[in-house]
């Protein structure tokens, strides 16, 4: 699951936007939320208008962190919307920058645990296969 801190309030005002722009039409927005998203219109909308009712469900959305499911959803029903796929192109460079740094972050555990051994020589030995060990990927 998405964390909330990735969707900060300018990014839900951009999102807001999009939606707003790929969906003007109330039937666009009533077929993501109830056929995308599988959610009864009363349980996240009241308003008639397209611009009240995209700010309520994009508040909904935020309010169980489901903007991800909510952006995904309008994406098959519009796919072309250049606000929607620019919102989705920045969360894919947001997630792979967190897994680079998770690996980065492997490496640098690998090397805290090299200088807890001893300084012997056979304990820089376990320490260099101990670091080869945990910086090497798992295979399936």
């Amino acid at each position: 699951m998405t964390s909330e801190t990735e969707w900060t309030p300018e990014r839900r005002e951009r999102l807001t936007a999009a939606l707003r722009e790929a969906l003007p039409d109330p039937a666009d927005l009533l077929r993501v939320v109830r056929l995308r998203l599988g959610i009864p219109k009363q349980e996240v909308y009241r308003a008639a208008e397209v611009a009240e009712a995209v700010a309520e469900v994009v508040a909904w959305a935020a309010e169980r962190n489901r903007l991800p499911d909510l952006l995904e959803a309008a994406l098959q029903e519009k796919p072309e919307a250049p606000g929607l796929r620019a919102l989705r192109a920045e969360r894919a460079l947001r997630v792979r920058v967190k897994r680079e740094d998770h690996r980065s972050w492997d490496w640098k555990r690998a090397i805290r645990a090299s200088c807890t051994q001893s300084s012997s020589h056979s304990g820089r030995f376990q320490s260099r296969q101990s670091m080869r060990t945990m910086a090497r990927p798992a295979t399936s």
